[in-house]
């Protein structure tokens, strides 16, 4: 088991792919935070799923685009159980549209909100903890690169996180924090 007594926390756990790789991690031995915003049932079938095929794992819930909660999560998480080895950046929200006159200011704030300052604010509260050896994992998507006609704003957003995950590995590079970023 490769991630054996780590403890990963994974945001957007509840559903998709957060929920396959919180899934993956447990099984390779790591200790899995299933984040979720708005289902618990979800979340702790996760959790159940999780315990059933013999790994750890708790459910806590973190709207990730409010600073002042994702303070408070990583503030519980350690307190329980000591550090953070892993973070998943992986929750985000998409609006799909043909025309961007049909994308609401609404939509467009909460699209920032969770994938771009979520992913921002659990990345830096993260940072407070993680030690060498630690790493930050950010879900992006194909669409950072080429765009989508119907995810305007999504692509947008994951253009952001992709920029933002290639900036701070070259930061922690060369401040030789042996903390790895990956998206």
């Amino acid at each position: 088991m490769l991630l054996q007594d780590k403890i990963a926390v994974v945001t957007g756990a509840s559903r998709g792919i957060g929920r396959a790789t919180a899934k993956a991690l447990a099984r390779e031995g790591a200790m899995v935070i299933v984040n979720y915003n708005g289902s618990k049932e979800r979340a702790d079938e996760v959790v159940s799923e999780i315990e059933k095929d013999g790994g750890k794992a708790k459910a806590i819930q973190c709207n990730v685009s409010d600073f002042d909660q994702a303070k408070e999560f990583f503030g519980g998480v350690v307190k329980e159980y000591g550090r953070i080895d892993i973070l998943v950046n992986n929750a985000a929200v998409q609006y799909e549209c043909t025309d961007i006159k049909q994308l609401t200011d609404e939509q467009f704030d909460k699209t920032m909100k969770t994938n771009v300052y979520g992913t921002f604010y659990m990345t830096r509260e993260a940072m407070k903890y993680l030690k060498s050896g630690g790493c930050i994992i950010n879900t992006t998507s194909v669409t950072a690169f080429h765009g989508n006609e119907t995810l305007i704003d999504y692509s947008m957003t994951k253009g952001a996180v992709l920029t933002l995950t290639r900036s701070l590995s070259m930061a922690l590079t060369k401040g030789k924090t042996g903390i790895r970023v990956n998206s």
